[in-house]
């Protein structure tokens, strides 16, 4: 691997299947535990499963070590010639933690892979954070980032059911903010957040100085115009009602019987109805529109498949209905 590494940096044509780039090359596992079950790396092993930092998240120290002790002779080996260049590596999954007791060569980069999107989920944040600080501890390590965006609404496409989203403006504005201070270089965005929430991500990234709220309330007044501000209490509720649960709707049990329950799509519909009466120029009302459908119908059939489904809540009236508003 390392003159492999060595061949990229001397120019030559990087092999199928390896990424590099410029100044780096990667060296990251392919996304599974299937590890070599040889004596050798049994014995790495053994001595990797003894750190149990992160135990019970996806986010642990369990390989940290059988990992990085590879991905730090590839890097011993390249800086002997390239002194310049860097081994670029994930902390991610059961590597995620910096491995205990086997101090890092310089030329490695390190981009920890960080659950953003479970911003308002207190334990895995506290868990993120720890790691975070772990990497970050050394001042003179390259760190980038993998952020995560994609729940709850990758699960609910692979399943093919319907999600009630996430937005996390307070928590996206805190934890760039908090890259930017710890000296984060750059950011791969694994998934999106919905159009207000990457627009902040991006304005925060850019500046970290950026008001969110200052931010979002110029965005809803210039997008919406008249119909900004049910629009906007639209967008903070759904952020309110995740908070407050501490939850992310990543199955539909979570989206729709703890998250979006049937008094709070009434609270949101009325928030949908105001804003498409208000809205007064064709723009506005485009721009209405596209949120009705791309947001509020689509938790719409995602509740109303998840209660159509359960006798116990046949009884319910779905959220159309307005004697149930009344």
């Amino acid at each position: 691997t390392a003159q492999v590494a060595r061949d990229f940096f001397d120019g030559r044509e990087l092999k199928t299947g390896l990424k590099a780039m410029g100044d780096y090359f990667a060296v990251v596992p392919d996304d599974n535990a299937a590890w070599c079950e040889c004596d050798r790396c049994r014995r790495v092993l053994a001595i990797s499963r003894r750190d149990r930092r992160g135990t019970g998240f996806f986010s642990n120290a369990r390989h940290s070590y059988y990992v990085f002790d590879f991905i730090n002779k590839v890097a011993k080996e390249v800086g002997k010639t390239h002194p310049q260049k860097f081994i670029a590596a994930l902390a991610y999954a059961s590597y995620a933690y910096p491995p205990d007791g086997l101090p890092l060569e310089p030329n490695i980069s390190v981009a920890p892979c960080l659950h953003t999107c479970y911003g308002y989920d207190q334990r895995t944040t506290e868990n993120d954070q720890q790691l975070f600080h772990a990497w970050t501890a050394d001042s003179d390590r390259r760190i980038y980032l993998w952020n995560y965006f994609h729940h709850p609404m990758e699960p609910a496409v692979i399943g093919k059911w319907n999600c009630f989203p996430c937005f996390l403006p307070d928590v996206i504005s805190r934890e760039v903010k908090r890259f930017h201070a710890s000296g984060v270089r750059g950011v791969f965005l694994c998934g999106i957040g919905q159009q207000l929430d990457y627009y902040l991500y991006m304005q925060t990234a850019i500046d970290a100085t950026t008001d969110p709220n200052e931010l979002i309330d110029e965005f809803f007044a210039r997008y919406f115009g008249a119909a900004a501000e049910p629009m906007k209490r639209f967008y903070y509720r759904i952020a309110e009602i995740n908070r407050v649960e501490g939850a992310v709707g990543t199955t539909a049990e979570v989206s729709w019987r703890r998250l979006g329950t049937p008094d709070r799509m009434v609270e949101l519909r009325d928030c949908i109805e105001q804003a498409e009466r208000l809205a007064g120029t064709d723009i506005e009302k485009r721009r209405v529109q596209t949120w009705k459908e791309g947001v509020w119908d689509y938790m719409k059939t995602g509740h109303d498949q998840f209660y159509g489904k359960l006798p116990s809540a046949r009884a319910k009236r779905p959220p159309d209905h307005k004697e149930e508003s009344d």
